[in-house]
Order: C-alpha cells, then sequence, then structure tokens
C-alpha cells in the first residue's frame, strides 16, 4: 500500500491572510514571557495586524509563507491556514526596524529591550555577513510536529544556498532542533533564553584564487564541523575562505610570512614584495561572502582617498585578483614604517571604531626580524580541516615605538554628504541618531573619533549602555547615560524620532524606570589637569556635542589649539586620530 500523500501545501501568504496569521501566531506562542511582552488583546492584535500589513505593503523583500491544510476548511470555506513563515531576503544594512512603534497594551521598555537584545545578538554572531533571516515561523499546535515548520524553514534554507548567503533565526530552545536539522548552528551564549543560530551554505564551496604562477587555482572544501573551531574556523561562511598557505606568493609579486588576523569575511596576511624586499598587509576576502558592490565600494573609497592630501598616504589599492578579491596595503611610504599593526596589542587599547578597523603602521623595524617563514610555519600552524591550514595570529608583542594609525575596512563606507537611516556603529559608539533611527550623516563619523579618543585615553567608556543586573546592551541605558553628560534633547530634536515616546514623554522628559544620572565633563575626566584639561575637554566636547548642535565641516574641530601644543603627536587623518602622549 502506498504512503497517503500530505494534505499540508506550502504556498506565498497574501494581506488577505493577515487575520489567519495572526489567530496561528497567538495560538503558537504561549510561553509566559511572550505572553507578558504581547498580550492578547484587541489591541495588541490591530497592532499585529497594522505591522503585518506595513511589511505587506513596504518591504517587497518580506516574503510570507503560508501552509495550508487542504483537507480542512476555515470559516470561509477556503484551506485552513494552519502555519506562517516570515523570511526577510534584505541584507543586514537595509533592513531597518523590525516593529512599529509599541502598542500601550504591551509594557513598551521590556519589549524594545527584548528586541535590542535579539539585535545585538544577531550584529555579534553574523557581523557583516550578508545572511537572510527567519523573522518569524509559528505553527498552530494542532499541526506541530507534522512537517509545517520543516517546509518553512527549508524554503529559505534552499534560497540561501542558491543565492549563496547565510541564514539566522532566533530561536525558541524547543524548537532549536528543527533548526540543526537544516544546518544551523546555536551559537548563543550559556543560560540564553533564546538560541541565536546561524547557517552557512551548506553544499560545498568552490573557491576560485590565483595560484604562484598567476593561474587560476579551484578548490573545494566542505564546512567544518569542528567541536573546537579555531580562529576563522568560528566565521559562518568559513567553507569559503581562502586556504592560504605560508610561503604562498600571490601575483608573482608577494610572497605570505605570517597571518595578522581575521574577520568576519577576510582574513589578513604579512607579505613581502619579493621585488622590493618590503614589507605590506595583504588582505583576502572569502569568496561569495563580501557583496560585489562592497568590494566595489572599498575599492572606489581606496581610490578616493588616494587623490586627496597626502599622495604617499599608506591606504591605497593594489590589486584585485579573480575569485578571492586582495587589497594590498602598501605601508613603504615611510622608511621603517613597514606593515599595518593590530591596534589591540597597544598598551592602551583603542576600543571600537571598530578595533579591528584601526591599525598602526608599525615603525620598530626590529620586529620585521622575527619574520622567518620556516620558524613560523613550525610554531604557528594550528591545525588543518579538509585541506584548509589553520594558522595561530603571530603576535609579535609590544613594539617600543608607532607609527601613524590606519584606518581600514572601507566596504560599508557611506557618502556623508547625504543622509543615512540604516543601522550603524558598535554599541558603545553608537550617536544619538541612530539610536533613535533620526537620519544621520558624516556626523556620526566624528562623533565616534570623539568616544574613540575618550575611551582609549580614559581607559572606560564615555558612556555605558550595559544593564548592571544582565550585562547587557540596552538602548535605554546608553540614553540615560548620553543624557546624563550632554543634558536632556529638546523637544525638536525628538520629534523627529518615530521612537523617542519609548523613552521620553510629550514634553521631553525621561520616563524609562532607569534613572538619568547627571555627571559633568570635569568629573568624568581623571587623568588630567589645569589647562591640559580643559584643552582636552574642549577637544572631545566639539566631536560630541548636545543634542541637535551643529555640525559644521571636519576643519571645524582640526586643527585645534590644544591639540596642535604637541599633546598628540599624529593629527587627523581621513576622521581617525589616536593618542601619542608625549612623556
Amino acid at each position: 500500500m502506498g504512503s497517503k500523500t500530505s494534505p499540508l501545501v506550502l504556498e506565498p501568504a497574501t494581506a488577505e491572510d493577515v487575520p489567519a496569521i495572526i489567530d496561528v501566531w497567538f495560538a503558537a506562542f504561549t510561553q509566559p514571557l511572550i505572553r507578558q511582552l504581547l498580550p492578547d488583546t484587541p489591541g495588541m492584535r490591530e497592532w499585529h495586524r497594522d505591522w503585518h500589513l506595513g511589511n505587506f505593503q513596504n518591504r517587497p523583500s518580506t516574503k510570507y509563507l503560508r501552509i495550508v491544510d487542504t483537507e480542512s476548511k476555515d470559516e470561509q470555506g477556503r484551506p485552513r491556514i494552519v502555519a506562517f513563515g516570515v523570511w526577510d531576503l534584505a541584507m543586514p544594512e537595509d533592513r531597518g526596524r523590525r516593529f512599529p512603534p509599541w502598542h500601550v497594551d504591551c509594557p513598551q521598555q521590556a519589549c524594545e529591550d527584548f528586541i535590542t537584545t535579539l539585535e545585538s545578538e544577531r550584529k555579534r554572531v553574523m557581523g557583516d555577513v550578508k545572511n537572510y533571516y527567519l523573522d518569524t515561523l509559528g505553527t498552530h499546535p494542532d499541526y506541530q510536529q507534522r512537517g509545517a515548520g520543516s517546509m518553512l524553514v527549508k524554503w529559505g534554507c534552499d534560497l540561501a544556498d542558491k543565492e549563496g548567503v547565510a541564514a539566522y533565526v532566533d530561536a525558541s530552545k524547543k524548537g532549536a532542533p528543527l533548526y540543526k536539522k537544516y544546518g544551523f548552528v546555536d551559537f548563543s551564549p550559556p543560560g540564553a533564553d533564546v538560541a541565536s543560530m546561524a547557517r552557512g551554505k551548506k553544499s560545498t564551496a568552490r573557491l576560485a584564487t590565483s595560484s604562484s604562477n598567476g593561474t587560476c587555482r579551484i578548490t573545494s572544501r566542505a564546512m567544518s564541523s569542528s567541536a573546537n573551531p579555531f580562529e576563522e574556523e568560528r566565521e559562518v561562511g568559513f567553507e569559503k575562505f581562502y586556504p592560504m598557505a605560508l610561503g604562498e606568493v600571490i601575483n608573482e609579486k608577494y610572497k605570505v610570512e605570517a597571518k595578522l588576523g581575521f574577520g568576519s569575511a577576510s582574513t589578513i596576511w604579512c607579505c613581502r614584495n619579493q621585488a622590493t624586499n618590503k614589507y605590506a598587509a595583504l588582505k583576502i576576502y572569502a569568496h561569495d561572502l563580501v557583496a560585489e558592490d562592497e568590494i566595489g565600494n572599498e575599492t572606489a573609497i581606496y581610490k578616493h582617498l588616494s587623490t586627496v592630501g597626502d599622495p604617499n598616504h599608506p591606504g591605497k589599492i593594489s590589486s584585485t585578483a579573480r575569485g578571492n578579491a586582495q587589497a594590498i596595503f602598501d605601508p613603504s611610504a615611510a622608511h621603517t614604517r613597514l606593515l599595518a599593526y593590530r591596534m589591540p596589542y597597544h598598551p592602551h587599547r583603542m576600543l571600537d571604531i571598530k578595533e579591528e578597523n584601526i591599525l598602526l603602521g608599525l615603525a620598530d623595524s626590529s620586529i620585521l626580524e622575527q619574520l622567518d617563514s620556516e620558524e613560523i610555519a613550525a610554531s604557528s600552524l594550528y591545525k588543518a580541516v579538509n585541506g584548509y591550514n589553520l594558522y595561530r595570529s603571530v603576535n609579535f608583542g609590544i613594539p617600543t615605538r608607532f607609527g601613524r594609525p590606519i584606518l581600514c575596512d572601507f566596504s560599508l563606507a557611506r557618502d556623508g554628504q547625504v543622509e543615512h537611516c540604516h543601522d550603524i556603529q558598535p554599541d558603545p559608539y553608537r550617536v544619538p541618531e541612530v539610536i533613535l533611527e533620526i537620519p544621520w550623516s558624516y556626523s556620526a563619523d566624528i562623533w565616534n573619533v570623539g568616544v574613540m579618543v575618550w575611551d582609549m585615553f580614559e581607559n572606560r567608556r564615555m558612556f555605558n549602555g550595559l544593564d548592571p543586573e544582565t550585562g547587557k546592551y540596552e538602548n535605554r541605558f546608553h540614553l540615560a547615560s548620553t543624557v546624563g553628560l550632554l543634558g536632556p534633547p529638546p523637544l525638536e530634536f525628538l520629534q523627529r524620532s518615530e521612537y523617542s515616546s519609548v523613552y521620553f514623554d510629550d514634553r521631553g522628559n525621561w520616563k524609562c524606570v532607569n534613572p538619568v544620572l547627571p555627571v559633568s565633563w570635569e568629573d568624568s575626566e581623571r587623568n588630567l589637569s589645569g589647562p591640559d584639561k580643559k584643552g582636552f575637554l574642549d577637544f572631545v566636547r566639539k566631536m560630541t556635542p548636545g543634542f541637535l548642535e551643529s555640525w559644521k565641516s571636519r576643519s571645524w574641530f582640526w586643527p585645534d589649539k590644544w591639540a596642535a601644543t604637541g599633546r598628540i603627536q599624529y593629527p587627523l587623518e581621513f576622521g581617525v586620530c589616536t593618542r601619542a602622549w608625549r612623556a
């Protein structure tokens, strides 16, 4: 006897399905935490309706799917909707805010904190990796464990594999086994209520790369399943990283001497130019993990920088190879300043602009004497994974002298002459406009510089956005810290944000349960006194002004009279400064 065909069918959902989708959602999500945040009231059902209809009308990249039971009918005589899924196919930088303003029937601050935590987790796990996001999946309890959820998950995973992107979902711990069947890995910290699950492209990756003789080399490698992933092996999409070997010669010119580090979609290598015997840092992007427009954007930014200011500035693009894009940073403009050195080894650690995007020129040539390929190869090879050699990032120790700071990784750089609305910046550096989703421009970078200089010199955050009880970042704590130092924002500023009502009342007063604790610049600065203290505070205040203070051109804060006295050794270059205090 043949097996019975399942009556469950996957179909695209339409706006007419929204009432049924809402019914399924409230039937499926009955956990105490969810019901506390999103209670089943007429007002909250209206909020759900507005959210879904807004997606249908304004977000074409949000794909709604339904599972219908062809053997069961609803009140209108149509096949009953028993499950639904919402896949967001927009890339992370284009998604914007997930939900509309919270309804008065729900605890608005608690909802905002919960979603902020989910967004922070997604950002931590995925970084800048291109991915599809499974926004919501709900199955009516009568139909759970019957394959409806698998059909909805498989639809998105198949599309992600076809397009060569990763996938992400915030899953309940109970639902995590379903996603593991489709290659998702749980990256959530111990004790987390929600499983932060990510998935790279499951099919074998094919990497087109340039060999030492300039020919195109094709390699295949399946995704690592190691129980103890190491360095870039931890990244989503590791199977697409180029399998570099120490001693390899790139473009018949650059011999790879040591691994300097890695990122979410690239590795960095110390190379020696065999023609000049000088050193350079080589960045190799993972194949297909970075969109062509991002690679092109970074190339365009470097070319633009090469046309302004000092023509010998160390940040310039050298070449792009087939398959895996290559960026050569040639820091040979000033004799011994030969290679870029990563900031985390700085005794006064520079915090995120990001720190991995800021390199210090190496002014201590003796460090290069350690670059013996055979010795490094023997000590740094950690393990091999399916033909991919995993090397330890080399640690040169603390240099005796540093060169100029070099800002790198411009793949997500944007034109500051126009306003933008997407989410940017590491959590501690978020400008108020970004938190409140107000359009921003180059002023956000100026803010970053000011906050970075403060954090670097004071060795603590200018703004504390962490919940003291959970240790997790939340917008309300960051805004409270900002208001405590800069003062309250005027109504004109708050009226530019659709979401300011979550934190401020209609008169501009703070309304969250966590208090605003007033602090002064003078009391916060602990390392200077007299004219130096005043000059330093004036310098930082220029870059982190109060709400609605007019931003001027970059020449507004540089040259700065106090900084020009020699307390800072190097000037700002392309919006970046570093502390190099003289003894």
